[in-house]
């Protein structure tokens, strides 16, 4: 896989084997203290943000830089990450920002669905079997954080690269990343209402169709203090795991009965509604994982009914 020079990290890392990953979905394992249990997998380093580096971490807008009328351009090159929506993103004092709309402005909950949304996708194309790991510290307690996981273009829409000229446009509208042009995974791994009562779940959706496969734990809203909070997400194969703060959180196998065969690789973005205010984001890490695929103990179509009381 090629690789922009000023993103790519060298070397691999030996870490350790999944223990008991294909039962991570039982309510039991959910909440384990422990974590991901990283044994006999090799992971090999394949992106790491520098946020100490403005410059490899160029920024470009969607709707200013992306789009000449209705037509979308090619994606410049040297672009890192790519912003949709109508708030901002930046990188100062060795952090990614995100948001800062709710902060600046009188903020009506009613509304909280028609603006100032974001989204932000890096460029990289990454491998289908990962493990992602970012930190980032809110500003205030409320707020809908979400991570797009495997996204491709449908191949109703020339499948690829989420940026190829042809694509519709994309503001910030969650319809316009579950209904729309795109495949992918998403998970909300922490969500409260606009005036800040938690939800008290996690949500996997899978994507075309707005799927809800899987609910896991909230291991960040009822947290007392702002962050920073660690997420880490490993896909191998089919299956996803979740991990907030070294607790599982959430795991689920693609079995494919709902929405179609699993994705493979692609591209991960971050999404703050809007009521998230600004969040500042200090890493933002990906490896590929080697080793032997993980088999489900079972399918987990009923997934729902048993992590329900």
């Amino acid at each position: 896989m090629m690789m922009k020079k000023q993103r790519m990290v060298m070397g691999a890392a030996r870490l350790g084997v999944l223990a008991g990953l294909a039962v991570a979905a039982d309510p039991a394992r959910l909440g384990a203290e422990t974590g991901l249990d990283l044994a006999a997998y090799t992971l090999e380093p394949v992106y790491a943000a520098d946020f100490t580096d403005a410059a490899a971490n160029r920024i470009v807008s969607e709707s200013a830089e992306l789009f000449a009328g209705e037509e979308r351009q090619p994606l410049p090159e040297d672009a890192a990450w790519v912003y949709e929506g109508a708030d901002r993103a930046w990188i100062e004092d060795g952090k990614l920002w995100l948001g800062g709309a709710a902060k600046t402005s009188r903020f009506q909950p009613e509304a909280h669905e028609a603006q100032y949304h974001s989204v932000l996708w890096n460029t990289h194309e990454f491998p289908a079997d990962f493990l992602l790991e970012f930190t980032f510290t809110q500003t205030q307690k409320t707020g809908l954080n979400i991570v797009f996981l495997a996204t491709r273009a449908r191949e109703a829409f020339g499948g690829g690269d989420p940026f190829q000229t042809g694509l519709p446009r994309r503001r910030g509208r969650f319809d316009e990343y579950t209904q729309g042009a795109l495949d992918c995974y998403h998970i909300s791994y922490f969500a409260t209402t606009p005036r800040g009562d938690p939800r008290g779940q996690s949500n996997l959706r899978k994507n075309h169709g707005f799927h809800l496969v899987a609910e896991g734990e909230d291991f960040i809203s009822d947290m007392a203090g702002l962050g920073p909070h660690r997420v880490r997400v490993l896909k191998v194969g089919a299956r996803l795991t979740l991990e907030v703060n070294g607790r599982i959180a959430l795991a689920w196998t693609d079995t494919g009965e709902i929405g179609g065969p699993p994705h493979g690789a692609g591209w991960i973005g971050l999404r703050q509604m809007r009521h998230s205010a600004l969040c500042a984001y200090d890493s933002f890490q990906v490896w590929a994982v080697k080793g032997p695929p993980v088999q489900a103990a079972r399918a987990e179509t009923d997934y729902l009914e048993r992590v329900r009381p």
